[in-house]
């Protein structure tokens, strides 16, 4: 290396001094908390929805399930229609009252008359599961609503900034501060 080139060798340009960020006013800090109230309300509103859309769906497709078992269980496609079946039977039976003997319309009468017992048994029993299903979606509901909304979490005091370490300089450094190769 030459004279030349030490000498013309261009001071190392400072750092740039990174400009602290003002300190944060109370009415700025009250702002951004009643912010942050508002967000977090209307996220729970939100929420509460999407919860509520979901069990909503759920019911139908619990009920449509129901539906499908209980027409594959009596192989009929639905109670009433059963009930109409059963009643035009019936009213072709005294039509023909004359035609059958005696033994033979007893025998149909005993059998329709137990079939229209069983017919009444599962329409009570689908009536006390529609009912036993509805209170507990009432209870389920009630509970929901009972909940109190949760109490809003007070900020914790911001820990005081430590100090920056202190530098060390290493040689190479010191050679530059006081401008010595």
């Amino acid at each position: 290396m030459s004279e030349e080139q030490i000498f013309n060798t261009p001071d190392p340009e400072p750092e740039p001094k990174k400009k602290q960020k003002k300190p944060m006013s109370e009415e700025r800090k009250a702002q951004l908390r009643e912010q942050l109230k508002k967000g977090r309300e209307t996220a729970l509103k939100n929420r509460q929805k999407k919860a509520l859309l979901k069990k909503i769906d759920n019911e139908e497709k619990e009920k449509a399930e129901d539906e499908k078992i209980a027409k594959s269980i009596l192989k009929k496609d639905t109670k009433d229609e059963e009930i109409e079946n059963l009643k035009k039977e019936l009213a072709s039976l005294k039509e023909s009252k004359q035609n059958v003997p005696n033994e033979s319309l007893d025998k149909i009468t005993n059998d329709m008359t137990l079939m229209a017992k069983v017919v009444d048994t599962l329409v009570e029993e689908n009536r006390n599961y529609k009912k036993r299903k509805e209170e507990k979606r009432k209870k389920k509901e009630e509970l929901a609503n009972a909940k109190p909304a949760p109490e809003p979490v007070a900020p914790t005091p911001e820990p005081a900034p430590e100090p920056a370490p202190k530098k060390i300089f290493t040689k190479r450094d010191r050679s530059r501060l006081t401008g010595i190769l």
